[in-house]
Order: structure tokens, then C-alpha cells, then sequence
């Protein structure tokens, strides 16, 4: 949605196609610009109930790949969306649970700079409850042994020693909470593990 009011402010014409659970949501997010919103029907899954149209929303993350291949079968629906624009498309954002709108379209190279994306944090103000929450979290997890991220230095080693040298804790080496953990393990002792926000069920 960001990046929709990044095109409206080069004067581009923007229309975002999602599913009926998912409209509201966005037509509010968007609500003071011009984009056109139009809702795709979201096809029936075996085992998902009807309204789940999202992956955080599954009663079970057994049905995830069943959720995933099937929709493909918004296809038809799609086409005959994209021919009924007012305007023809001049080149269309995707992302891989779509791979399939790429055989019916033929893309435009847009050259996008992080620069142009706004600062959440700018403007704000800094005596907010929000800004005050963030940073809390900031110190807390400055004062923690090590960071836990989702990959390992042969897979991103230019962010992970950036990281490293200009932020803390320190991420991809092996830290005190390691060792920790491994003699727990020897131990057969219970560890707690929480995490929050998460779309995947952990054994």
C-alpha cells in the first residue's frame, strides 16, 4: 500500500486487486487516494472455512499448501478483471503466489529507490506513546546476549557484518545463549521458546 501511494505521487494510475475479506482493510488504508480497489472472488478450498482468505487466518497450517496452489484458480477471474480497466495497464506488480499473472502480461521495468520510501518515523512525535514503545523495545533488545535472525552469513554476509558493526546485539555468531541452549540439550532439560506474530505452527 506503500508502495501504491509511491506511483500516485508520479501520477501513475493505480488499481489494486485483492479478495472480499481483504477489501476493507485496504479501502481504508488507501481511503484518501485515488486508487481503484476491486475484489477478486477468492475460490473455495477444501477443509478452509469460507472468509479465509489469508494464511494468518488458517484454522491449521496443514492446509497451507492446499491454501497456496489453489489460487491459481483465481485466474479466470483475474483476466477478465484486468480487461475490464478503464485504462490498459501499462505494467503490473506481482509477487510469487502469483507467478501465474506473468503469462498473460507483458511487464515494464520501474526503477524504485529506497530513498523514496517514507520514514515511518517521520513527523512523529517523539514523546508518543508509539514512539516511546519502540524505543523500550530498542533498549531492551540492545541489552540482550545475541539476536536471532532468519538466515546465515554465507546467505547475506554485506548485512550481517553492516549489522553487526553499526547495531547490537550481534547476529550470526555463535554467543553465550548458544552454548546455553546446547547444554540444556545435553541435559535434557525444557527450554520455553515464545514468539509472537508468527504464520507457522513449531513442532
Amino acid at each position: 500500500m506503500q508502495l501504491a501511494r509511491m506511483l500516485l505521487s508520479r501520477n501513475a494510475t493505480v488499481t489494486l486487486l485483492t479478495t472480499p475479506d481483504n477489501h476493507p482493510y485496504i479501502s481504508i488504508s488507501l481511503s484518501d487516494t485515488p486508487t481503484t480497489i476491486i475484489s477478486i472472488p477468492f475460490s473455495k478450498i477444501s477443509g478452509v472455512p469460507f472468509g479465509v482468505e489469508s494464511i494468518d487466518k488458517l484454522p491449521s497450517m496443514l492446509l497451507y499448501l492446499p491454501f497456496v496452489t489453489s489460487i491459481k484458480l483465481m485466474k479466470s477471474d483475474f483476466e477478465q478483471a484486468v480487461q475490464s480497466l478503464k485504462k490498459p495497464m501499462t505494467f503490473m506488480v506481482t509477487e510469487g503466489f502469483f507467478g501465474w499473472t506473468l503469462k498473460k502480461i507483458s511487464l515494464k521495468k520501474v526503477k524504485i529507490q529506497r530513498s523514496e520510501f517514507d520514514d515511518t518515523f517521520t513527523g512523529m512525535n517523539p514523546n508518543s506513546p508509539y514512539v516511546e514503545w519502540i524505543r523500550e523495545m530498542d533498549q531492551a533488545s540492545s541489552k540482550s546476549y545475541g539476536l536471532l535472525t532468519n538466515t546465515f552469513f554465507e546467505l547475506e554476509p554485506m548485512f550481517t557484518e553492516y549489522w553487526n558493526l553499526d547495531f547490537g546485539p550481534k547476529s550470526c555468531q555463535k554467543p553465550s545463549w548458544m552454548d546455553w541452549l546446547e547444554k540444556k540439550l545435553e541435559i535434557g532439560s525444557p527450554v520455553l521458546y515464545v514468539a509472537f506474530e508468527s504464520q507457522a505452527e513449531i513442532s
